[in-house]
């Protein structure tokens, strides 16, 4: 989200065409991971892949 002040007074506010993926799931192994995909606009900006696991 993107705030601006207008030269009025009146404030403006406009969405960043930003678009975030979570997919969270058990593999075969039984391991919990997650890939994690952002778009801006069409393109692809980022893959990420998480692999997760319990803090000892």
């Amino acid at each position: 989200m993107v705030v601006r002040d207008g030269p009025d007074g009146t404030d403006y506010a406009s969405r960043a065409p930003l678009h975030e993926t979570f997919r969270v799931y058990v593999d075969g192994a039984g391991v919990v991971r997650t890939d994690h995909e952002i778009r801006f606009r069409s393109t692809w900006a980022m893959r990420l892949h998480y692999k997760l696991e319990r803090a000892t």
